[in-house]
């Protein structure tokens, strides 16, 4: 399997508001890369879907940014609070919101 690598989104046109900001997301499962740099932007009520191959890391993503997988490396921004870096309560209603 080979490691998922996003393309960048283009920075978003001006006076429009990011609502979730991912740079850099890595995640590797032993010796296996899952993704590798992958970063993108998501502009406030913008619906994104993601596709892909079988194994290409997907639900990984996803999994990152409800909180279920910690990545290698990276950020994940939403509304600006760090996903990654959130506990508790806050990050139980942060993740709902993904």
């Amino acid at each position: 399997m080979t490691a998922a690598t996003a393309v960048v989104a283009p920075e978003a046109p001006a006076g429009e508001r990011v609502s979730l900001s991912m740079k850099d997301i890595n995640v590797s499962f032993g010796q296996t890369h899952v993704l590798k740099d992958v970063s993108a932007d998501v502009l406030h009520n913008h619906t994104v879907g993601l596709v892909g191959e079988s194994g290409s890391g997907k639900s990984t993503l996803a999994k990152v940014l409800v909180g279920i997988v910690k990545p290698t490396s990276g950020a994940a921004v939403l509304d600006g609070k760090d996903l990654l870096k959130v506990s508790g309560r806050t990050a139980k209603d942060i993740h709902r919101r993904v």
